[in-house]
């Protein structure tokens, strides 16, 4: 739905299959800029359609295509509405036909209460607008991409890391794009990218050893996949908890783009 919004947006884009991936991606050919096309990504997959129940601080979008483990989606962007994309089960359960009770956001966060209804801690939603060359001349730092030969340095790599960060980072060898930083050959860094949703955004996670954080290091690597990606015209995402604060300065220094907060419903 999101290439035919961008075609009648912007009139001339060009569609390229990605070999052996099977993923449609855009490449910008006229007048749209990067955050609308972000934009037109969520909005579409989410908040297709006009809100089933408007209120004072939030639109309720009902959305009857959601996947299994993605009941509700809450998205907070700026100073906007929040927007909530809800499975019609989940609606029917909340009794969001009487829409006089949930006329706001805080109301709505009352009823999933009442309901006994989790959400996940909220992530900070990042997006990318160029990317910047990176420069490893008379250094001792490669950067390269992964691939299953790599399986034994990799293992090697995670074993100096926290289960508990592993899972939250996301990195893994078999995903679409994976990418890994070296100096002095030793594999320090990595992160790994899949196309969000099936679309032209690439999701990213990236995680760096413990003895070498703090350095620059998980700059370098996000800047060059950012550079990869960006020549198949692809935008990069990059989310992380709202209290993770070295990934939000990560954010920061690589000058992303803060989109939103997004909060998702725990699946039981």
């Amino acid at each position: 739905m999101y290439l035919a919004r961008l075609s009648k947006k912007a009139g001339q884009f060009s569609v390229a299959e990605l070999t052996g991936k099977g993923v449609t991606l855009l490449r910008q050919t006229d007048g749209v800029s990067m955050m609308e096309k972000f934009e037109c990504v969520w909005s579409d997959f989410y908040f297709s359609g006009e809100p089933s129940v408007t209120g004072l601080d939030m639109d309720i979008y009902i959305h009857h295509e959601l996947a299994e483990d993605e009941k509700i989606t809450i998205l907070t962007c700026g100073q906007g509405k929040t927007r909530v994309s809800i499975a019609p089960q989940m609606a029917a359960q909340l009794c969001l036909e009487h829409t006089s009770a949930v006329n706001d956001l805080g109301s709505f966060r009352t009823r999933l209460s009442e309901a006994g209804i989790e959400v996940h801690s909220p992530d900070r939603v990042y997006f990318s607008e160029q990317p910047v060359t990176v420069n490893l001349a008379g250094s001792n730092i490669e950067i390269r991409s992964l691939s299953e030969a790599d399986t034994q340095l990799y293992a090697e790599f995670k074993q100096d890391i926290d289960d508990d960060e592993w899972d939250n980072a996301w990195v893994e060898l078999d995903h679409w794009q994976v990418f890994g930083l070296f100096l002095h050959d030793k594999l320090i860094s990595a992160c790994s990218l899949y196309p969000w949703r099936q679309s032209h955004i690439a999701d990213l996670g990236v995680i760096t050893a413990p003895a070498f954080r703090g350095q620059g290091m998980a700059k370098k690597l996000v800047n060059y996949a950012h550079g990869e990606i960006a020549k198949h015209g692809y935008i990069l995402q990059y989310r992380t908890q709202v209290d993770n604060e070295p990934s939000i300065k990560l954010a920061e220094s690589l000058g992303l783009r803060f989109y939103g907060t997004w909060e998702s419903v725990i699946d039981s």
